[in-house]
């Protein structure tokens, strides 16, 4: 299940194939810290981490 929240999480900041970081850098700033808020209110530290920081640093 964590990979596939982790694959939906990353093509919800895709346009047509395109980095929206690259596109809008502001609004990607935006969507980046309004998913960390709403994270960090629903979901469980280590799943946070990795989600952001991938496999190999899972923390509890």
């Amino acid at each position: 299940m964590l990979q596939w929240l982790k694959h939906t999480l990353q093509n919800i900041i895709t346009i047509h194939h395109k980095n929206m970081r690259d596109l809008y850098p502001q609004n990607y700033m935006k969507l980046i810290e309004a998913a960390k808020a709403w994270l960090v209110g629903r979901m469980p530290r280590s799943m946070i981490h990795f989600l952001v920081l991938g496999n190999d640093r899972v923390v509890s």
